[in-house]
C-alpha cells in the first residue's frame, strides 16, 4: 500500500517515532500504519473543513456579501484571478483586479468595496495550504497513528490494573489536545 499524496507524515516519520530503534519494528505492520497515517490525515482535513494541508491550485464558486472572502484550502498563499458574475459567464469584464483586493493574513480576501449579493457569483483561482507541513501538524498526526495502531486491540482501554482488574477507558475520538493544535488550522467561514 502507498500512502495518499495528502498524508501529513511519512511512514518513517512514524515508525522513527513508535519504533525509535528500527530493528523492533515489524515490516507486516507496515500497511496498517500507512492506513492508519491516511485516515488520521483525512479526519484533520474533515476537522478543519480543508481539502488538503498540502498547498496546491484551486478553484472555488463563492456566494458574495460584504467586501471578505473566505477560501477553503489555507493558508491563502496566491490569487491567480477573481471573477464577480452574477450570470456566471467569467467574462473578462468580470475580473477583478489586484489593485481591488488584498490577502489578509494568509486566510481571506478583502475587498476595498463591498460585493453586491449574489448565490455562487464569485469564481476565484488561487494556490492554499502548506508547501512545508507545520511541525505541530505533523506531531498531532504522529501521535494519533500511534495511539490508534497501540489501541488496535483494545482501541478504547487506555489502562487495566493488575490487582482488581479494573481498567480506564480512552476518550473516543481525537485527544484534546490534538484538536487544540487544529483549531488553528480549521477554515474560516463566513455567516
Amino acid at each position: 500500500m502507498a500512502l495518499s499524496d495528502n498524508a501529513l507524515v511519512s511512514l518513517e516519520e512514524v515508525k522513527r517515532f513508535y519504533f525509535p530503534d528500527m530493528d523492533k519494528s515489524k515490516s507486516q505492520d507496515d500497511d496498517l500504519l500507512e492506513e492508519l497515517i491516511d485516515r488520521i490525515t483525512d479526519q484533520f482535513e474533515m476537522y478543519c473543513g480543508i481539502d488538503s494541508f498540502h498547498d496546491d491550485d484551486y478553484t472555488e464558486y463563492l456566494d458574495s456579501a460584504g467586501s471578505c472572502l473566505f477560501v477553503k484550502n489555507i493558508p491563502l498563499n496566491s490569487i491567480t484571478s477573481i471573477y464577480n458574475d452574477s450570470d456566471w459567464v467569467w467574462g473578462s469584464d468580470s475580473t477583478a483586479t489586484s489593485t481591488d483586493y488584498r490577502i489578509v493574513n494568509d486566510r481571506y480576501v478583502i475587498f476595498k468595496y463591498d460585493l453586491y449579493d449574489g448565490n455562487q457569483n464569485i469564481k476565484i483561482t488561487y494556490n492554499g495550504g502548506f508547501e512545508t507541513i507545520p511541525g505541530d501538524l505533523k506531531q498531532i498526526c504522529i501521535k494519533e497513528v500511534v495511539r490508534e495502531f497501540k489501541h488496535r486491540q483494545d482501541f478504547d482501554l487506555l489502562s487495566k490494573s493488575l490487582e482488581d482488574g479494573s481498567t480506564t477507558r480512552v476518550e473516543s475520538g481525537l485527544m484534546l489536545s490534538t484538536t487544540q493544535i487544529l483549531d488553528k488550522y480549521k477554515r474560516i467561514r463566513a455567516f
